[in-house]
């Protein structure tokens, strides 16, 4: 029997986690905005401007809830036996989760800006690429901090019985794989950098939460 609170918590979860994968699907021209090269990523944004910051919007929108989400089911671990585990990962996501809203603020902002000045001038604006690589850095903390939050989050499911074992068992593996593979920056770790993976966890906490 799951303990009370357990579906408001699960609820929130489900609707964080879900906001980023729909935002995540509305990456202009099928995703290629992340890849092109800055003169293309800039022009594909000035085309879809609208569809560029909605996609940001519920990024942010996502990574609010599902801190809140995290915050409940922390609380529900540490009422389960896990005396700090949870806890530390919550606050570690939501550390995290600051800086990849100030990135998302940015590129809904800033970006968009210089992708409109780019196709005045036909050239790049001077100050573009060193705040992108600041931008750049707040993303790379918060990814590491989000899987290391999910892996705390793992041991305090496996140190209690709010849910299922086999969750943070899943948990634990998913965070270390994944955590591995973007620290490793080879193709592998290619997928470790998708940030819509940090949120398939959480959304399998949601659906447990639920049942």
């Amino acid at each position: 029997m799951m303990p009370p609170g357990a579906r408001p918590a699960g609820v929130v979860l489900i609707v964080g986690s879900s906001l980023f994968i729909v935002g995540a699907s509305l990456a202009p021209e099928m995703g290629r905005v992340f890849f092109a090269p800055l003169r293309e990523h800039l022009t594909i944004i000035e085309r879809h401007v609208r569809q560029w910051r909605l996609m940001n919007a519920l990024m942010i929108a996502s990574i609010v809830g599902t801190a809140a989400g995290l915050a409940l089911f922390a609380s529900l671990l540490r009422a389960g036996g896990d005396p700090w585990r949870s806890t530390a990962g919550w606050v570690g996501y939501a550390f995290g989760g600051v800086l990849w809203v100030i990135t998302l603020a940015f590129r809904s902002t800033a970006t968009v800006e210089a992708a409109r000045s780019a196709r005045r001038t036909e050239t790049v604006p001077d100050w573009l690429e060193p705040l992108g690589a600041f931008t750049g850095l707040l993303y790379t903390i918060y990814m590491l901090t989000a899987y290391l939050a999910l892996a705390l989050f793992g041991w305090g499911v496996l140190r209690t019985d709010v849910v299922s074992h086999s969750v943070g068992t899943f948990t634990v593996v998913w965070s270390y794989a994944l955590g591995l593979s973007f620290v490793s920056r080879t193709k592998l770790g290619m997928i470790g950098e998708i940030p819509a993976l940090v949120h398939i966890p959480t959304l399998v906490f949601g659906i447990w939460l639920v049942k």
